[in-house]
């Protein structure tokens, strides 16, 4: 059996190979790019906490759900984390606390409550066109061939900050500004 030995990869090279051919990744490369995806999931969540408040959305638009809400905020997407077409989209997120997310997904009977709960919550929030917009992305299951892929992540960073700065500025009012990072 071949035991593979691959030569370091020179620099701006993103592969590395083994004698017979086979290549791998440089691990440069892999940590590159999980540092931007950490950083455009960082910005998404940002952008969910400032937008909602830093409340459970379910507590506060639907009150009358008698569950036990914790005090520990999470982000949701609505639609699967797996479809990679709308993991990074704020319209497909909503702050909820901790029980609400576990309760979302648990097939309790409170799960089909807490889902109806959201789909209001987001078809309100991004409107009926965006909502079913985005049942469609879902529906048709296309991978998305880009998502690992660095000039990909660096257009996603780049529209988030982007959000964030727009969604900062409507937030507050001039009188009201907090200091805030520009853009590039």
């Amino acid at each position: 059996m071949h035991t593979h030995k691959f030569k370091k990869a020179k620099d701006g090279e993103i592969f590395k190979f083994c004698p017979c051919g086979k290549r791998k990744k440089a691990s440069s490369v892999v940590r590159e790019r999980k540092k931007l995806q950490r950083k455009a999931e960082d910005l998404w969540r940002e952008i969910v906490h400032l937008r909602d408040g830093e409340v459970c959305m379910v507590k506060k638009v639907f009150p009358e759900l008698k569950l036990n809400h914790s005090n520990t905020l999470q982000v949701d997407h609505f639609f699967p984390r797996s479809d990679r077409n709308l993991f990074f989209d704020p319209s497909n997120a909503t702050l909820v606390c901790s029980t609400c997310n576990y309760l979302k997904s648990n097939g309790s009977p409170q799960s089909t409550q807490i889902h109806l709960a959201l789909q209001t919550i987001v078809t309100r929030r991004e409107g009926e066109k965006k909502f079913y917009e985005m049942c469609e992305i879902n529906n048709q299951r296309k991978s998305n061939i880009e998502w690992g892929r660095e000039h990909y992540l660096r257009e996603v960073i780049e529209k988030l900050e982007i959000s964030k700065y727009l969604l900062h500025e409507a937030i507050y009012p001039e009188s009201e500004k907090k200091e805030f990072v520009n853009l590039p």
